[in-house]
């Protein structure tokens, strides 16, 4: 006997809000807009690419690079309409992550040169909170069949036809949270050498993959009964005075959990060198794939319908010859068949085989500088191209080093058919360098298109909301 057969509402009056957060992060384009040398398979010490440039050049060298963040602000506000009383803003925030970009150190030992580095994770957050709130003035509509057993004093052969009208003040409530985290940590191990002129290198590889994701729900409903009407639909005659009461259920919620951990090997070889006064270098890296582990966990929680749980009518006065009732009834209601349901599970998932092409250029015809970095991603088995980014740069080397960089990047890392992605963007940037003896420092200012749309959205007019200020220290001999 489900509930809420008719219902009817008036007055609706509806608050709330939400938030939504997006986190993103751009570590190698923010890298080379500082200085090309990082990330160019050519030259200096971009080991992160090509391992063979460690050779042939200084026997010692350490360095970092910072990257501030940026965050923005907008919010949208919706407001009353003809039939609904609304007052929900919707705030969005954005971050572009800050901090420490990447680490390298390598160290001539004998003929060869070895080093260590890592890269931040490529980062994508997204995060949803928020809910609304309405109060409303509510009928409810039930029909009702009322024996011997609602009503001692009636006989077994009675039956009335009743439908009962419940009416007062109600609330509906939902809440939302959801939360997406990805992340992968990429660790080098590199050696290099020389030979005639030519440097060679391989790369070793570990990459740590996490994925989480978390969705939580509910939806609630209250209700403040302030009287209840009982209209008979057969011969017998009503003077029942009623009261009701109304249990205030959950009728949804949902939990869900989802964890992906996984790790994977790489081993790459690159070679450089410098023909006509130009620097040149390639490589390749290889990913094998791997299998990673996904833990999901579900809870449900439903009641659905509502129903009449019981009539206490012990107080009824029952006139059979006249077909009358009278005295006091009591109504009960409450929900109809909760369910609760959990689910847990651990799935392996393929992490497809990648392999990494990467080409560098750079020039330096004297007072020019010329760079560019080409590379991409093929992922095999599924057959798509999953990261590209193009560099160029053009700089003065006097009176003091100046470059002006851009970049074209794109990247999505798929574990079977679940993306990894870094929003795709595009990249300008200006810096210098400062040297000091055995210490150079590099001083730039980053400009995204991902970053600006998000600031033209409701940025608060601070510069370091929409351009990044990168840094970058290292000391060699």
């Amino acid at each position: 006997m489900i509930f809420l057969q008719f219902v009817e509402f008036f007055s609706l009056s509806t608050t709330g809000g939400f938030i939504l957060y997006t986190a993103y992060n751009y570590t190698e384009p923010s890298i080379y807009t500082l200085q090309w040398k990082s990330l160019n398979p050519s030259q200096g010490y971009g080991i992160y690419l090509n391992p063979s440039v460690m050779a042939g050049g200084e026997e010692f060298k350490i360095g970092f690079y910072l990257k501030s963040k940026n965050l923005n602000q907008a919010e949208i506000l919706f407001k009353n309409t003809d039939f609904f009383d609304l007052l929900i803003p919707f705030v969005f925030r954005s971050e572009e992550k800050g901090g420490i970009r990447g680490f390298y150190v390598f160290k001539k030992i004998k003929k060869f040169w070895t080093g260590i580095s890592f890269l931040d994770s490529d980062v994508l957050n997204i995060e949803l909170k928020g809910g609304i709130s309405s109060q409303f003035y509510l009928d409810l509509y039930e029909d009702y069949t009322i024996t011997k057993k609602e009503i001692p004093a009636l006989r077994e052969e009675d039956t009335i036809p009743v439908s009962f009208k419940v009416y007062g003040n109600a609330s509906f409530n939902a809440s939302l949270s959801g939360l997406l985290c990805t992340k992968s940590f990429p660790f080098y191990f590199a050696v290099g050498w020389e030979s005639k002129k030519i440097k060679y290198g391989i790369d070793f590889l570990w990459t740590i993959y996490e994925e989480d994701t978390q969705i939580k729900d509910s939806i609630s409903y209250g209700f403040s009964p302030t009287g209840v009407d009982i209209l008979s639909s057969s011969e017998w005659n009503l003077g029942v005075d009623a009261s009701v009461e109304f249990e205030t259920p959950s009728f949804f919620s949902f939990t869900g959990k989802r964890e992906v951990r996984g790790y994977e090997p790489g081993i790459g070889i690159g070679l450089s060198g410098e023909l006509f006064q130009t620097l040149f270098g390639a490589s390749i890296i290889h990913r094998p794939g791997a299998r990673i582990i996904e833990n999901i966990s579900t809870q449900v929680f439903k009641e659905l319908s509502m129903e009449i749980k019981g009539i206490e009518g012990s107080k009824v006065v029952v006139d059979t010859l006249n077909k009358t009732l009278s005295g006091k009834m009591h109504i009960k209601i409450g929900s109809k068949n909760p369910e609760k349901m959990k689910d847990e599970k651990i799935n392996s998932l393929l992490l497809p085989p990648r392999t990494t092409f990467s080409f560098g250029m750079h020039a330096s015809p004297f007072p020019w500088e010329i760079d560019m970095v080409l590379f991409f991603t093929r992922t095999w088995g599924i057959s798509k191209t999953s990261e590209i980014f193009i560099g160029t740069g053009f700089g003065i080397q006097k009176p003091f080093p100046l470059r002006l960089s851009q970049v074209l990047f794109y990247r999505i890392i798929y574990i079977e058919d679940l993306p990894i992605f870094t929003l795709p963007a595009v990249f300008y940037g200006v810096s210098t360098t400062i040297k000091y003896k055995h210490m150079e420092v590099d001083l730039g200012m980053g400009l995204n298109t991902t970053t600006s749309i998000f600031y033209s959205l409701g940025g608060s007019g601070n510069i370091f909301s929409r351009y990044t200020i990168n840094l970058g220290v290292s000391y060699g001999f």
